[in-house]
């Protein structure tokens, strides 16, 4: 190992690119070849240095939840102070530059409020809210049109199976009839000896 190698990875800039890998999901193997350095090492510089273990820390859930917090702060608007250049005078009447800390505000971000609504509001702030609501409508219309073709069908199958009930019923009344036709044949024929 290099002497003072490390040094490299302890300014802001390195810090970054050890944060951003771990953010993107690299595996800590993957982190030490573009580190160029064994695995062992990176554990050693863990424990020696904190920085290195926190920049390694910060996964993609937690940068996530810091975009997500500032978008909300964006859309609602926000206090912050600043530090502004200001030219003073002093009892001679010489003037002097000095900073100065100012409290400013961030007026509400309109464009964050409307991303925010339409992804946590979907139901009441999707621009196509219109057209779902139309297809909405073409769909319930095609459901009551199937029900009541359903019904339709179904009057017919009753009607149908009234009719042929009749017609069962019609024929096997002419089938007794003809039974109590040929009874009473037989017995004028034969008579009562059967």
């Amino acid at each position: 190992m290099a002497k003072g190698k490390y040094q490299q990875w302890l300014e802001p800039d390195g810090l970054l690119l050890i944060e951003g890998w771990a953010r993107d999901g690299l595996t800590e193997k993957q982190i030490c070849k573009n580190m160029d350095i064994s695995n062992s090492t990176l554990s050693e510089w863990k424990l020696k240095y904190p920085v290195i273990s926190e920049a390694l820390k910060r996964k993609k859930e937690i940068v996530d939840k810091e975009v997500e917090n500032a978008l909300l702060k964006s859309a609602m608007g926000f206090f912050y102070e600043e530090e502004v250049i200001v030219k003073v005078k002093d009892k001679e009447g010489n003037e002097h530059v000095t900073l100065k800390k100012v409290k400013r505000y961030e007026k509400p971000n309109s464009t964050a409020q409307i991303f925010w609504l339409k992804n946590r509001q979907k139901q009441h702030w999707n621009s196509n809210k219109d057209k779902l609501d139309e297809k909405e409508q073409d769909i319930r219309i095609k459901h009551s049109e199937i029900k009541l073709k359903q019904e339709e069908i179904n009057t017919e199958l009753i009607k149908a199976n009234t009719e042929l009930t009749k017609v069962k019923t019609d024929k096997l009344r002419g089938i007794s009839d003809e039974i109590e036709d040929l009874e009473d044949l037989e017995t004028r024929i034969y008579g009562d000896e059967n």
